[in-house]
């Protein structure tokens, strides 16, 4: 007797940008596709563990849509710290309103969170345990947040390693995978006028450097000409940041869509949000929306030769 279909659905990294995973989902839950598995990175699994825990997705989209810039920034708010700019403490905290001590054992539905061992490279996969501490340690990016002690090792986001975790959902019986990227590829550098969160940390990496007497930029040389193709400043220590993780991400997923194709890939238009802008919920859910629709067709055909 043949082996009923498994369907997993692959939530991948990406900042504000996976929002659009909660467009992605309406379309799914409209249409009544199934769903066996959910397999996220990062805010992929940030997503995807609220919605494994039967949250509603009227829920989710409200409380994304509420999210304003304010909000993102006491969210991150910044710490002095040597390992990274955010300890996560208010996100732990939000969590726990929504997922208090849930365990991934008990969610309606099976879900898997990727993160990475900071120490070994290794790739972790949270198959048990707190779902709270499983998104903490998948959407800590190096960096930017401190990394998360979990079981005697240090773990940072799971974009690291495995920003669309394809590979792990046919590890775990998925015979249709539904996959959705959201990774933003490298690009030019946005304007320096940044949102209010990157301000806060500025102001704060700023009055560190003054502390021991360090100049607050470096300017190229200043004999370069007016019309000169290049950039006038080094690029800030957060663009830099993002544009890195950019490339290394977009660089690791090439190969995995090469050994790993999803049945299904999803890429909504979100190329243009930056990493934390939250507060721009409402375009980036419909982004996700839009793209699902375009696949429905091949969604819904693979599911009849599915026989599902």
């Amino acid at each position: 007797m043949q082996e009923k279909s498994k369907i997993a659905l692959v939530l991948g990294s990406g900042g504000a940008r996976g929002l659009a995973h909660i467009g992605v989902l309406k379309i799914l839950e409209k249409y009544n596709i199934p769903i066996h598995l959910i397999v996220g990175t990062s805010i992929g699994a940030f997503v995807g563990a609220f919605y494994a825990a039967g949250i509603k997705l009227s829920i989710m989209e409200e409380l994304a849509l509420s999210t304003d810039k304010k909000f993102v920034a006491k969210m991150l708010l910044p710490s002095i710290s040597t390992s990274g700019f955010i300890d996560g403490e208010q996100i732990k905290n939000y969590l726990k309103i929504y997922l208090g001590e849930k365990k991934i054992e008990s969610l309606n539905i099976p879900f898997i969170a990727v993160a990475t061992d900071i120490t070994t490279g290794e790739e972790v996969l949270h198959t048990k345990g707190t779902v709270v501490d499983a998104i903490l340690t998948s959407i800590a990016i190096p960096g930017l947040f401190k990394p998360v002690l979990y079981k005697q090792n240090y773990l940072v986001d799971g974009g690291l390693v495995n920003p669309l975790p394809v590979n792990v959902a046919k590890q775990y019986g998925a015979t249709i995978v539904i996959a959705v990227n959201v990774t933003p590829e490298p690009g030019q550098f946005k304007s320096k006028k940044e949102n209010i969160l990157y301000s806060r940390i500025n102001k704060k990496f700023t009055e560190i450097k003054n502390k021991f007497k360090i100049l607050e930029r470096i300017k190229v040389n200043s004999n370069k000409k007016q019309n000169d193709k290049f950039l006038k400043e080094y690029p800030t220590l957060f663009q830099t940041l993002r544009q890195s993780l950019s490339i290394m991400e977009n660089k690791i997923l090439e190969i995995n869509l090469k050994n790993h194709p999803p049945d299904v890939l999803i890429k909504p238009d979100v190329n243009k949000y930056d990493l934390l802008a939250f507060y721009k919920a409402k375009e980036i859910i419909t982004a996700g929306e839009i793209a699902a629709l375009d696949k429905l067709n091949l969604i819904t055909k693979l599911l009849k030769k599915a026989k599902l």
